[in-house]
């Protein structure tokens, strides 16, 4: 596995382990083992994909699964 889908796969983790979490790039960083930057990158990937939302303060939070929808 490269070093950034490692990145991927670890951040994702995180938000899956704990939906709560709320990372910076830096945050990111210290915690993938890669440049700010490069995590920024990442993260925003994750954003457009609908999975996190960055605050206006600039860190990402993951998102609310979608509602379930019930057989009628």
């Amino acid at each position: 596995m490269s070093p950034i889908a490692a990145a991927v796969h670890k951040l994702r983790e995180i938000y899956l382990e704990a939906p709560s979490s709320r990372l910076s790039a830096r945050d990111a960083s210290q915690i993938a083992g890669l440049e700010p930057s490069t995590c920024q990158i990442i993260l925003e990937v994750l954003a457009e994909a609908r999975f996190l939302s960055q605050s206006p303060e600039g860190v990402f939070v993951r998102r609310p699964d979608p509602p379930v929808k019930r057989a009628s």
